[in-house]
């Protein structure tokens, strides 16, 4: 074998534990597979001369372990009654197309009070209400549901709306008529090298 010969083909050989190198840190933490991340978060805003705010959002993340959901909710109302605020129940209904799939409890998380320097009555009450669950799915074995502050059920069944683009959020206080706030989901999608 001549010098030129041997040359080349030990740097054939350099070069391909380079590449290999550099393809295994590409795919992740040292063979791990990568996962899937969806998510989905909708901006509540105001019905009608009602004053108020709120968001809501969906995630889902599956991997080579299996999928975990979580759906949150929140929404801030001012108030003039501490008492009733506390006992005040609302509902977030979501639906597709015009068609309801789910409903989801707020419950009260907290009740601020503003005062103006000086006064001790406060100027502004405000409280607010949320709904946090969430779902982890193996890929074999039973599904684990966590409902942390209110409750969501779909279909009639307890569990995490699967939220998509487009799909609408409405809020309504349990015993009273009308919408309180309403808001469109919208996507960010993307794919993310993880541990799962």
């Amino acid at each position: 074998m001549t010098f030129k010969a041997t040359t080349v083909i030990l740097a054939a050989i350099f070069a391909s534990q380079v590449a290999l190198t550099a393809v295994s840190f590409a795919d992740g933490k040292k063979g791990k597979g990568s996962s899937t991340e969806i998510s989905f978060k909708a901006d509540l805003s105001p019905a009608l001369d009602v004053l108020g705010d709120g968001e809501a959002s969906y995630k889902k993340k599956t991997g080579k372990k299996g999928s975990e959901e979580k759906f949150k909710g929140q929404v801030e109302f001012p108030v003039l009654d501490a008492a009733a605020a506390e006992v005040a129940v609302f509902e977030m209904h979501l639906a597709r197309g015009g068609t309801e799939y789910a409903v989801c409890l707020l419950l009260i998380k907290e009740i601020e009070y503003k005062y103006q320097s000086g006064n001790p009555v406060p100027v502004e009450i405000e409280a607010e209400y949320v709904v946090d669950v969430s779902q982890k799915t193996p890929v074999s074995g039973t599904p684990t549901l966590k409902q942390k502050v209110g409750s969501c059920t779909v279909g009639g069944v307890a569990g995490v709306p699967a939220v998509q683009d487009v799909d609408t959020a409405t809020v309504f206080q349990q015993g009273f008529a009308g919408t309180l706030l309403t808001g469109t989901f919208s996507a960010n999608h993307g794919d993310h090298d993880d541990d799962d």
